[in-house]
Order: C-alpha cells, then sequence, then structure tokens
C-alpha cells in the first residue's frame, strides 16, 4: 500500500483494535481471487491471528493452504470539498484503511467449530444464540465449511485524514462533513476531529 509519511498509521495496538472492532474484511489471493467474511482477530501464542471461515463450494477454498493472502479493512471514508479551504485547490477523498499480508491455513474441524464459536460469542450477547449452535443441526452444516486462519501477520495502516493541511483547513472539512447530517460524513469526522490538536 502507498503511504505518504503524513498518513502512515504507526501505532499497531490501535491497528490490532481497529481489525477486531471492524471484524470484516476482504480476502485476496494471489490469483487475485476475492472473498468478503468475517474474521476474529485472537492471539495464539503471543502473535496475532485472524480466523474465520468460508463455504466449502466457494473455489477460493480449494488451494488456500498455504498460500500468502492479502486482508483488506476498510474504515470510514468520504469526500472532501476544496471549498471548504482558504484558497482554490484540488478535491480528495479521505479514508482509513489497513491492509494485512500473512499466510493462510486450514483448520481442522474442531478448529474450525472453536473459531466459528468464539466468532459468534464476540458478535452476539442474545440468550441462547450458543445453544442453537450446539444443536445437531448447526453441526451438520459445518461440512458446508472450511475453517482458516492467517498467521505471519504484517499490518499496514493508512489515515488520510487531511493531516497534510493546516490546522484551519482540516477544521474546516471536520464542519463541513458535520453540516452534510450524513451519518458517514459524521463518522468521518468523528475520526478526524481524533487527530486535531
Amino acid at each position: 500500500m502507498y503511504i505518504p509519511e503524513a498518513y502512515a498509521w504507526s501505532d499497531a495496538a490501535a491497528i490490532e483494535r481497529f481489525i477486531a472492532e471492524r471484524g470484516f474484511a476482504t480476502l485476496v489471493t494471489p490469483a487475485l481471487d476475492a472473498t468478503s467474511l468475517p474474521l476474529l482477530w485472537r492471539r495464539v501464542d503471543g502473535d496475532g491471528v485472524l480466523c474465520g471461515h468460508l463455504a466449502r463450494r466457494n473455489a477460493m477454498a480449494e488451494g488456500l493452504d498455504g498460500q500468502s493472502v492479502l486482508l483488506l479493512y476498510e474504515g470510514v471514508d468520504g469526500y472532501v470539498s476544496p471549498d471548504v479551504y482558504g484558497k482554490p485547490d484540488v478535491p480528495t477523498w479521505n479514508y482509513v484503511s489497513v491492509q494485512v499480508h500473512g499466510t493462510c491455513r486450514l483448520t481442522d474441524p474442531e478448529t474450525t467449530w472453536q473459531d466459528l464459536v468464539d466468532l459468534v460469542r464476540a458478535h452476539d450477547q442474545a440468550p441462547g444464540v450458543l445453544a442453537h449452535l450446539e444443536a445437531a443441526s448447526t453441526r451438520a452444516e459445518m461440512a458446508g465449511l472450511v475453517g482458516l486462519r492467517v498467521e505471519n501477520l504484517r499490518l499496514e495502516g493508512k489515515r488520510k485524514l487531511s493531516q497534510n493541511r493546516p490546522q484551519a483547513d482540516r477544521m474546516g472539512v471536520v464542519l463541513d462533513l458535520l453540516r452534510r447530517r450524513d451519518p458517514r460524513a459524521a463518522a468521518l469526522a468523528a475520526e478526524m476531529a481524533g487527530l486535531l490538536p
């Protein structure tokens, strides 16, 4: 990923939190096949690992074991109008993005099951949801899944949030985003405001 110095996100702990909270990524193989899937961030023997699954019918599942893969995590994003700057300039797009490089390993059925249970626990607090998972019909459906873990991770983070602009321009962008009364624009404004002194 091209990351100019002004936009480099080097806080590893913050990037890990972003991945864990986002929980959804696009998996890309060396053959440029891609699929979107939920993934659970966890530590195994002190190393970061991403755990997930895909449908056995997905052609990507075949030959995935041992492959180098790329995971794309996208955060907030939005258009920035040049009208908010103190002088004429060009429009741009602000965003938060993380790329994870790693090695994909397929998991055995019991590991796949435990990763699935942990993924559900991380996202669903409804009473009885784990009991539903334990049902024989759910266990039978597991035959249709291929579990995977992505290991040996290298994380790259980028936050392009107008850091290259003077503070007055950055404030102008935040105010313009808030004026739009759009939840996406408001989320981007909040992310940008977090970087202001």
